[in-house]
């Protein structure tokens, strides 16, 4: 009886414990609220989390020793503001409620900049395959700031906004700034050396997105050219977690596909003379199949020489979009998984000499395309096939090959797309919000190139929609003008979306940096990052800390006409020089047909005119694709692509 009485005794006290801990939630912080942060110095910084419902919290700041007391709310959300003072540290918060206490370390005080965008703002220090950031190498090696500290938020979409992501601050170093945004990288760093005070960079982009993307519903609905879409996200919601789990199934059977194949067709004895054919290096679209995702098999016979079949050998295919499995002669030799830039990696697969057939000899690749239009898409000179140790003796493996597409990419019902309307903004801004910042930069454009006239309106309606969001007023938003590159069709829908990015400057504390000059006409991705960063830190140097240096590029002040001659005066220039080779001015008249003007430069006036046109109405300037800079100020900042109407 007595055990009996002990044993209930127990059973009811471990009862009681248990209740007691399961009514009271953890103490909870968001993951960009750690160790290691950087707090923005001088200023009212915001603090948050969650715990029971109306619970006490207190939270006490090393820097001054202070104190403060807030409760959560009926759902356990908590908010408090804490004063921060001068630059400094390392320091402790302390997070306390009556059962638990959370202590963050290694907090300092400084600079705190946002870093958004898509693929340029993205790309790494270690560049993208094939596609390297100028200097990386030398610029890893010195990365050593321990006063420099980065916050990546992880490649997240949501339909309805996320509270919480995941990730954690890391000091700069050489071991970890290569995974890190180059173009925030060199901003941080530049402001570092000029203020030399801890700077914190978060960096949240997706390469390849929109900026509508990146703006919340509240706002992209007032300007009404995405409501059909988010009118059927909204109707989704409600059952948007049924059928994400029959997503899933799908998803995970199509996901084992990929990367196991059902079919032999790579055996050797495996007849497919019945494929089709398509010329190698090219994309799917060469053969009708542009808008075809999902598995497609290309096969050819090698013919190696008699004198190589001894040695191992090497084969090159180049870029292939998206992933793939290589076999030949029936035994795979390579595979690049979704992995990383896998769209772009050149694919170079070892050959063992014991496969090498005395009489046949064939390759066989196949393909899985997830988005756009895939293939072995490289060059020709990218296809070779060689000895291991004479790789300068090469035979060329471009040429016609047998296809044949089998299995499509399965259609799912809400799948993840980056691109949806406000999907980053749920799912990567969100999140991070409201941690209070000095300001933001902003890389992005090329994703909206060929809505020029709508990115007029979206593009100051997300700067503001974020302002408002985090609740700090007009914060300084910083962004970079795309540069020159080839887009597909008119060959001025690129330069369209760069007078749009420029007349944005009309929104309220926001800077551009011009890029006409440090482009690439062979990738959208330039490689001088480290001047998109000192050019983007120049404008929040200037502008925002009061530094007395020259930020901007030359800027239209006044235009007229004189006869049949176009006077312009520009401010952020006393001295203009004029770049000949790369003139792009051009003039129109009432038909609005543009010709070429010749020009004149005197110090910051720059006079236009053109035979073709008798009385000017109108001026464009670098307005193509790959126009680049001829105008520059006296620190060699360019002009801007612009066209204006003459006054």
């Amino acid at each position: 009886m007595i055990f009996k009485n002990f044993y209930l005794k127990v059973t009811v006290f471990l009862f009681v414990i248990f209740t007691n801990y399961s009514l009271h939630a953890q103490l909870k912080l968001p993951a960009v609220i750690s160790d290691g942060m950087v707090l923005q110095q001088k200023d009212d910084v915001a603090l948050w989390g969650w715990s029971s419902a109306n619970e006490k919290i207190s939270v006490k700041t090393g820097w001054n020793n202070k104190t403060y007391q807030v409760t959560a709310d009926d759902k356990g959300k908590w908010f408090v503001k804490v004063k921060t003072e001068k630059a400094g540290g390392p320091f402790q918060i302390k997070f306390k409620t009556a059962s638990e206490t959370i202590t963050l370390n290694d907090i300092l005080l400084g600079e705190v900049w946002l870093c958004s965008g898509q693929s340029n703002m993205e790309m790494p220090l270690n560049g993208f395959p094939n596609e390297p950031v100028l200097n990386a190498e030398k610029e890893k090696a010195s990365a050593n700031f321990s006063k420099i500290r980065m916050f990546t938020v992880p490649k997240t979409t949501a339909l309805n906004r996320k509270t919480d992501t995941q990730g954690n601050w890391k000091n700069t170093t050489s071991e970890n700034v290569g995974e890190f945004s180059a173009t925030a990288y060199f901003f941080g760093k530049n402001l570092y050396e000029k203020l030399n005070v801890p700077i914190g960079l978060i960096h949240s982009s997706w390469g390849g997105t929109v900026a509508e993307a990146w703006t919340s519903e509240e706002s992209l609905r007032e300007l009404k050219d995405f409501n059909s879409e988010l009118d059927r996200i909204d109707s989704l919601k409600p059952i948007a977690e049924k059928i994400r789990e029959e997503d899933l199934k799908i998803q995970k059977s199509w996901e084992y596909l990929t990367t196991h194949p059902k079919e032999e067709f790579y055996k050797n004895s495996y007849d497919f003379s019945s494929w089709e054919t398509i010329a190698v290096p090219s994309t799917l679209a060469s053969i009708g199949l542009e808008n075809f995702d999902g598995i497609v098999w290309l096969k050819t016979k090698l013919a190696i020489p008699e004198s190589w079949k001894n040695d191992d050998l090497v084969v090159q295919l180049g870029p292939i979009d998206d992933i793939d499995i290589t076999w030949f002669n029936g035994e795979k030799i390579g595979e690049t998984k979704k992995e990383g830039f896998y769209w772009a990696a050149e694919r170079k697969y070892k050959i063992p000499a014991r496969l090498i057939d005395k009489n046949e000899n064939f390759l066989t690749v196949r393909i899985v395309d997830f988005i756009a239009t895939g293939g072995i898409y490289g060059k020709k000179n990218q296809l070779k096939i060689y000895r291991d140790s004479s790789p300068e003796d090469v035979i060329s493996i471009a040429g016609e090959w047998s296809f044949l597409a089998t299995e499509s990419l399965p259609k799912l019902q809400l799948p993840e797309n980056a691109n949806r309307p406000s999907a980053l903004f749920n799912g990567m801004l969100s999140p991070i919000i409201p941690y209070t910042l000095k300001g933001a930069i902003w890389y992005q454009g090329e994703s909206n190139v060929g809505r020029a006239e709508q990115y007029e309106r979206l593009f100051p309606k997300m700067i503001n929609d974020w302002r408002q969001n985090w609740d700090q007023g007009d914060f300084p938003f910083y962004y970079a003008q795309i540069a020159p590159f080839s887009y597909l069709g008119d060959s001025r829908r690129g330069a369209a979306l760069r007078d749009a990015q420029r007349k944005s400057l009309t929104t309220a504390n926001t800077g551009m940096a011009v890029l006409l000059d440090i482009g690439s006409a062979t990738t959208i991705h330039p490689p001088n990052k480290p001047e998109v960063g000192r050019r983007l830190s120049l404008l929040a140097l200037k502008n925002t800390y009061r530094k007395k240096i020259k930020a901007e590029g030359p800027q239209v002040l006044k235009s007229k006409i004189e006869k049949n001659k176009v006077i312009l005066k520009f401010k952020h220039a006393s001295q203009i020089t004029f770049k000949e080779k790369n003139n792009s001015f051009e003039l129109a008249g009432k038909n609005g047909i543009y010709y070429p003007a010749q020009v004149s430069v005197k110090d910051n006036i720059v006079t236009l005119q053109s035979k073709q046109v008798d009385r000017p109405v109108s001026l464009r300037y670098a307005y193509k694709d790959l126009s680049t800079a001829s105008i520059f100020n006296e620190v060699g900042l360019p002009l801007s692509t612009f066209e204006i109407s003459i006054k």
